[in-house]
């Protein structure tokens, strides 16, 4: 996916070990990504924000930059989260599940060289 992504014309990519390598413009820069991730919470609320882990959104981004048509206001095909909760009080509650649906707009204006990449994502629970 990343040889043919115009975002990296003339860098380096290298994808290794669950790690993201760029050159191509100064100092290399790494990014770890993964498939999943478990966050423990300590604490009862009713309701709480959340992250998406560090290494799960760089996967999603590395998607996003990849494949986000250059047309000014195009729009990517959606990624998916999967979101599991759990509690564990009352004792063997049944955990709630939801989808993520996350999908980018191109924001970069047509004809500029910087920045190479803009974009906005939205996001949307489906259930």
């Amino acid at each position: 996916m990343t040889a043919n992504a115009p975002v990296f014309q003339g860098r380096q990519v290298a994808i290794a070990n669950n790690l993201i390598t760029l050159s191509g413009g100064g100092m290399p820069h790494q990014n770890p990504f993964g498939f999943s991730a478990k966050l423990d919470k300590p604490f009862i609320t009713r309701s709480a924000e959340i992250f998406i882990p560090i290494d799960v959104w760089n996967t999603a981004a590395l998607f996003f930059l990849t494949t986000l048509p250059a047309q000014p206001g195009a729009r990517s095909e959606p990624y998916y989260f999967d979101l599991e909760i759990a509690w564990s009080i009352p004792e063997n509650a049944k955990p709630a599940h939801f989808r993520i649906k996350a999908v980018a707009t191109n924001t970069k204006p047509a004809g500029v060289q910087n920045p190479v990449f803009s974009a906005t994502v939205e996001f949307r629970v489906e259930g």
